[in-house]
């Protein structure tokens, strides 16, 4: 039996065999052979890694060119244009020449000439849909920290009623905004054969409101996002299959047919809204008196339109929820689940790849952790606000804490006369866990102690150490009066006191306490909130302070 290597053009499931050749005592696959089949093809990938052309003693390529013959896997193969991207390209031309020469008497001269000018357009209109190819993949390869990254980053609109093309009854339609599941290498298991490719998740949308303003700002951004569902693209882990490769369904009912599927309603949106946002765009070209006349104007005026498409900032995803009418019970999620990759980046999931991502057993048990202590947690945020009433609970949610790898902020008061060894538990635990946001009430610390740190800053450092945790972002920290000295700690190392803020509860000082919190303050650069209550201050502590 003849051997043959897989070949499947990125972004698509279908796969092509080539025969293997053997040279050499080696099999291989000859890049012509490749070329017969993929005309456009510029380099092959074995899943992330680029597959290299066969090369001599001396470095130099072989002739003719050739590749290692990798058994039993499927090679990607990379054009400069999508397949769907060339497809419909050449549509268009058809069409261009049968409208051109359908009913008319010709002279051959026009004839060429009409064939130049179409050959001319079809080259323009890839460039175009490379341009607009180009940004889409900056959108999928931008990576968010959870500080700025509070709600979903990926999305697109589509109408609430898909109707027929009309110019002049855009101004009436009214789009919904979808969020789209960032599934991708992050949320794969090991023999799972669930698929992982982008898609939009399984929400009603959200009505878009005051649609002139949300469409001149995240007018670019969609173009691009709403061009690579429809043509596909692959970059950064993500897998986006173009719509023509998908099976054509009348409903959608459950995550595997949302991913492999897609509705006839779905593929007239997409359209449509493309068609919207090309209009749109022309007319706020117009507007600002940009002459559009003339190819390559037209060209460089499209690139000047995708100039803020990279990505969005936090400032411009926070701004989003203020275009977007929800109910009051809906926290502008979409029905997606932020989870923290192994890298620290932040990513927005469907539920079912949410429970792909984390083991569903391990996150039980934190959660049963989390109510028998009466505290809350919020999956979709991977946020938890709890308070320990004993050594004992606290260890045992330690433990529970330590084996969860979806909680990114944890609100946690220590309930009880903690110590110095419980704050290093505290401590152990968040080593092993993903916390990047820390809110830690320390109100109760042992007062025996706490005198001890007023003679000694040595008995600060397990804070810092919570602080100097790699994972560690932001840490907020409420004191008793007796931690007052610990904004003048001066730890060894460098330390970034951005990350750090402390309130202090200061009742009923006597008048040493009161001086030692005087000369703090004087020094202090992580103080945010001191209470005062309780506390007969007078005059002279007035001026002091």
């Amino acid at each position: 039996m003849e051997e043959t290597q897989l070949f499947r053009l990125i972004g698509t499931a279908d796969t092509v065999e080539i025969p293997v050749s053997h040279v050499g005592g080696q099999n291989i696959v000859y890049w012509v052979d490749i070329k017969q089949v993929f005309k456009d093809v510029e380099y092959v990938k074995n899943g992330k890694v680029a597959v290299n052309m066969l090369k001599d003693q001396i470095g130099n390529n072989i002739e003719p060119p050739r590749i290692k013959h990798l058994p039993d896997r499927v090679l990607d193969v990379v054009t400069s244009i999508p397949p769907s991207t060339i497809s419909a390209a050449e549509s268009n031309f058809q069409e261009y020449i049968v409208e051109k020469v359908d009913g008319l008497t010709v002279t051959s001269h026009e004839i060429k000439n009409m064939v130049a000018e179409a050959l001319e357009n079809q080259k323009l209109m890839q460039d175009r849909l490379a341009l607009i190819q180009k940004k889409a993949e900056a959108i999928l390869v931008q990576n968010y920290e959870l500080l700025e990254y509070t709600i979903p980053r990926l999305f697109v609109v589509l109408p609430e009623t898909p109707t027929p093309w009309d110019p002049a009854t855009m101004v009436r339609t009214k789009f919904r905004l979808y969020f789209i599941c960032e599934c991708g290498e992050h949320t794969k298991v090991p023999r799972s054969t669930f698929p992982n490719h982008l898609h939009l998740a399984k929400h009603e949308g959200y009505v878009i409101k005051k649609p002139t303003e949300f469409f001149r700002k995240y007018g670019p951004f969609l173009m691009a996002m709403l061009h690579s569902i429809k043509i596909g693209t692959g970059i950064a882990g993500h897998v986006v299959p173009a719509l023509a490769n998908l099976k054509v369904v009348d409903v959608i009912d459950s995550t595997l047919s949302a991913v492999d599927s897609v509705t006839k309603e779905v593929i007239d949106g997409v359209d449509y809204s493309i068609k919207y946002l090309e209009e749109n765009r022309t007319q706020i070209q117009m507007s600002n008196e940009v002459d559009i006349d003339g190819d390559e104007v037209a060209l460089r005026n499209l690139d000047s339109y995708f100039t803020r498409v990279e990505g969005l900032e936090g400032v411009d995803l926070r701004q989003l929820g203020s275009y977007l009418k929800a109910n009051s019970s809906d926290n502008l999620l979409g029905n997606l689940y932020r989870i923290t990759t192994d890298k620290g980046h932040v990513k927005w999931v469907c539920i079912d790849h949410y429970r792909q991502a984390y083991k569903e057993r391990e996150q039980q048990d934190f959660e049963k952790a989390v109510q028998v202590n009466g505290g809350s947690y919020d999956p979709q945020l991977g946020k938890v606000v709890i308070s320990l009433e004993s050594k004992i609970r606290a260890e045992e949610f330690f433990v529970a804490l330590a084996k969860a790898r979806h909680v990114d902020d944890l609100d946690i008061t220590f309930d009880w006369e903690c110590g110095r060894r419980d704050l290093e538990a505290l401590e152990e635990a968040l080593k092993k866990s993903r916390v990047s946001i820390l809110r830690l009430d320390l109100l109760r610390f042992r007062t025996s102690l706490g005198r001890k740190l007023l003679a000694t800053s040595t008995q600060y450092e397990t804070l810092y150490h919570i602080v100097e945790l790699p994972n560690t972002k932001r840490v907020h920290v409420v004191l008793p009066k007796e931690l007052v000295k610990l904004s003048d700690f001066k730890p060894k190392g460098q330390l970034d006191l951005h990350k750090l803020s402390c309130e202090m509860i200061a009742e009923s000082m006597e008048e040493r306490e009161f001086e030692t919190l005087v000369k703090a303050l004087k020094t202090n650069s992580i103080l945010i909130t001191l209470n005062l209550r309780y506390n007969s201050i007078g005059s002279n502590g007035a001026q002091a302070l």
